[in-house]
């Protein structure tokens, strides 16, 4: 998981970054934007990638991108009913209506604009969605059977009711960082892999033994005061991020969980048979990964962020036998073999 770790500090630079910029046209936002609708000079502009419709039998343009250009209308997207991949961040847009008739789209991008729901109509084959930077306040109207990535990051959101496994049944990825989120109380998507909750206000964790196939789990900058919502169902778990969780009782619930996790890890190493409990036994995981001495979790995911990472184990003694100094022995032998070479 060290990508991850990577990949979570390159977020907060930008995040920073944008910040930054927003502050600067914060008060030109919050003014009525002049209208300004979509026309045929912008899809001119941002059409791309010819592909054959989906019968087969004509081509068509499939991606379109309008960012930063002002839009308050996007009325004119109706037509354009062979659009796969849309990128609309950037602009004025309250409404998303028109997107109804784009029963082909796959992935869609409408970060910082002025949305204030995120409903649309359903849309058979959608899978990525990206909500970031808007003033959504709840979850309402999301029901795309396909959709795998949903992104609501620095929104308004309170609460975690209103999304259903029922609807969103094919979804891995929750990103809600940075809303106003209290509890994880209610979250009924219970087949997630990735759920990202930093930068929220998150008191108590409540309802996480649904979550048996999680295996990423951000929790860090929130008001957490105590760490007992984790339960032995999520055996999955590799990563958890808890930074700035550090006061004296954080930390004594802090080893806790450590505890506990190294438990579900030794239940589902030891589950693998002999093969996996030779490797395991020889400094590797199950799945040939190296295992942290103290915690025996696999180091390719440090587990808890806001403690340090655990040395790799396997290779220090490896390199030690090929470059440390020689056995006296061995030197004894050397001079043995020259001389009787030398006799010979």
């Amino acid at each position: 998981m060290e990508d991850e770790e990577e990949q979570e500090e390159g977020e907060e630079k930008e995040e920073d970054e944008e910040k930054e910029k927003e502050d600067e046209v914060k008060e030109k936002e919050d003014e009525e934007p002049p209208p300004c609708p979509l026309t045929e000079e912008h899809f001119k502009e941002g059409l791309s990638l010819l592909c054959k419709t989906g019968n087969g039998l004509a081509h068509a343009y499939v991606k379109f991108e309008a960012k930063d250009k002002g839009l308050t209308d996007i009325s004119l997207l109706e037509r354009f009913i062979h659009l796969r991949y849309v990128d609309l961040s950037k602009n004025k847009l309250k409404d998303l209506a028109p997107l109804s008739s784009l029963t082909q789209l796959l992935w869609l991008k409408v970060d910082r604009n002025l949305l204030t729901s995120a409903s649309m109509q359903e849309l058979p084959y959608l899978q990525v969605i990206s909500f970031d930077r808007n003033h959504i306040v709840d979850f309402e109207g999301i029901t795309h059977p396909l959709l795998t990535n949903l992104s609501l990051k620095e929104n308004k959101i309170e609460t975690v009711l209103g999304l259903s496994h029922d609807h969103l049944f094919s979804l891995q990825v929750l990103e809600l960082r940075g809303n106003k989120i209290n509890t994880t109380a209610g979250l009924g998507v219970s087949k997630l892999k990735k759920l990202y909750l930093a930068k929220n206000t998150i008191c108590s964790l409540e309802g996480l033994e649904e979550f048996e196939q999680l295996e990423i789990l951000h929790l860090r900058d929130n008001k957490l005061e105590a760490l007992d919502g984790f339960s032995a169902s999520m055996k999955c778990l590799q990563y958890l991020n808890l930074r700035d969780f550090t006061t004296c009782m954080g930390l004594l619930a802090l080893l806790s969980v450590l505890l506990f996790l190294q438990e579900q890890w030794d239940q589902k190493l030891s589950g693998g048979g002999k093969a996996a409990g030779a490797a395991h036994a020889a400094g590797a995981g199950a799945d040939g990964q190296s295992v942290c001495p103290r915690t025996r979790l696999p180091t390719a995911g440090p587990v808890l962020a806001a403690t340090a990472a655990a040395p790799r184990q396997g290779n220090s003694r490896g390199r030690g036998a090929g470059r440390g100094r020689e056995n006296p022995t061995d030197k004894e032998g050397k001079r043995k073999r020259k001389g009787n070479a030398r006799i010979s």
